[in-house]
């Protein structure tokens, strides 16, 4: 992206518009590969200990000790029910960080990402951007993109968490670019004449077939 967007010029061929949608793709899928992951961590352990539960497997101390649910957000981890005294907390109920949320490393990433697309739209300064080579209502679009994409770069980068993390997928997915990028259509497998494909007995389901 950041390629492109340096040779970004009136007679370099891009389609911009197709670009800066493809760019919004990208960084939604960066941000979102990495809170799915969270959640997947979170399911595991879940899963973990109610197998745990199942089995009747006793805690240190003796007893079962189901894992503490979560009762709200709070900051960089979670506020959590059900913890042993001594820890800090508010209204008494204890908080503890949330091993298995986001790392701050990886929102650090995701903060030169959405920065690095946003300046491949319309740098902050001087260069050339996608941007330059809309008009109209597309150009006013994309310089918003690349506007939003920077701000929750920047948020990001000062508080690097799962929550502002969130914020910045969500702030993208209310965001509009230029225009949808062109897809090419797709042609059915199997069928005679899409590239020489011969039909595959997995194209259709099989007859009484569960899936």
């Amino acid at each position: 992206a950041a390629a492109v967007g340096g040779v970004a010029k009136a007679d370099s061929g891009i389609d911009a518009a197709a670009a800066i949608a493809q760019i919004k793709a990208v960084a939604i899928a960066a941000v979102s590969a990495d809170l799915d992951a969270a959640e997947e961590r979170r399911f595991s352990k879940k899963l973990a200990g109610a197998n745990l539960l199942a089995g009747g497997v006793s805690g240190e101390r003796g007893g079962l000790s189901p894992p503490p649910s979560t009762v709200a957000d709070q900051g960089g981890g979670r506020i959590f029910e059900g913890q042993s005294e001594g820890e800090s907390g508010v209204g008494g109920v204890s908080a503890v960080v949330d091993e298995d949320a986001v790392p701050s490393l990886a929102c650090r990433r995701n903060a030169w990402r959405l920065f690095t697309l946003a300046e491949a739209i319309k740098p902050a300064r001087s260069g050339a951007g996608l941007a330059d080579l809309l008009s109209g209502d597309a150009a006013t679009a994309a310089a918003d993109l690349a506007t939003r994409l920077r701000e929750s770069a920047i948020e990001l980068d000062k508080q690097p968490d799962e929550p502002t993390l969130a914020a910045a997928l969500e702030e993208l997915g209310k965001l509009e670019g230029p225009g949808p990028a062109a897809a090419p259509a797709a042609k059915p497998a199997g069928q005679p004449g899409s590239g020489g494909a011969e039909p595959s007995p997995f194209d259709q389901p099989a007859s009484g077939s569960p899936f």
